[in-house]
């Protein structure tokens, strides 16, 4: 009988007659030769850190890989936004990261990547004007997208990142 995964089973790459360049592949290992070190992930909300709004932490690191999960400007010590902007929220946003890294050893001088998640992308040149105040001259890669809605009532954008630590796992 011929199934759908039949019709589309390719054996070799060179069946696929869209692909021009050539595709490489690479494996990521897990484990450490030495049987006593497993890897550990590790979970965090840290003191002076918003509270999580679901059934999550903001923190996960492995090693000296750091994520945060999606963050709002929410005030710590309030609970509130920071206020009804894009540019306040945007900094406040900052603030917490900055307080999550500095958590488990690391600024944001160290941060790799960056999500916003704007609601209206006419906020875009507002979140910008905050964001580099806040980052300085460090710029990492970053992905802007427009979303319809957020968890919070009155939030205008989230973000979320990865970083790695100031001094590696290795080097301690």
């Amino acid at each position: 009988m011929l199934t759908a995964w039949n019709r589309f089973r390719f054996d070799r790459l060179s069946d696929l007659p869209w692909l021009a360049a050539p595709i490489r592949f690479s494996r990521c290992v897990f484990n450490d030769t030495s049987q006593d070190k497993k890897i550990k992930v590790e979970t965090f909300t840290p003191p002076n850190s918003p509270e999580p709004i679901g059934p999550y932490s903001h923190i996960a690191k492995v090693g000296s890989f750091i994520t945060i999960g999606g963050t709002a400007g929410v005030d710590p010590s309030t609970g509130l936004l920071a206020g009804s902007d894009v540019e306040s929220q945007t900094t406040r946003i900052l603030e917490t990261f900055e307080t999550m890294l500095e958590f488990v050893n690391s600024d944001l001088g160290h941060v790799v990547h960056v999500n916003v998640f704007l609601k209206d992308m006419k906020d875009f040149e507002a979140m910008n004007r905050a964001y580099s105040a806040r980052m300085g001259s460090h710029r990492p890669a970053r992905t802007c997208f427009s979303v319809h809605e957020l968890p919070k009532p009155g939030v205008l954008l989230t973000m979320n990142l990865t970083a790695v630590t100031v001094v590696s796992s290795d080097d301690k």
